[in-house]
């Protein structure tokens, strides 16, 4: 008797087992994509903000350079006088 009983409670377990394992493995393709779709997204934007960073260096050097250009076109003016 109680060996039926345990093959019935463990049969039971099994089948909840397998179930449990059957639909993780229908949803965790769809989970796993949804992963790589935000890091993908969050790849994005910080390639996004890096550009942006780059281009306001840039345009800070070159206006950094023109500042400098013409404090050095006034010196030599000054000189030259």
């Amino acid at each position: 008797m109680q060996g039926r009983c345990i093959d019935l409670c463990s049969g039971k377990h099994i089948n909840v087992n397998h179930k449990v394992m059957n639909t993780f493995v229908e949803l965790q393709p769809a989970i796993t994509q949804r992963r790589l779709d935000e890091a993908a997204e969050v790849h994005r934007r910080q390639q996004e903000a890096i550009a942006k960073q780059q281009q306001e260096l840039e345009k800070a050097l070159e206006e950094r350079t023109k500042s400098e250009e013409s404090a050095v076109q006034a010196v030599t003016a000054e000189v030259a006088s």
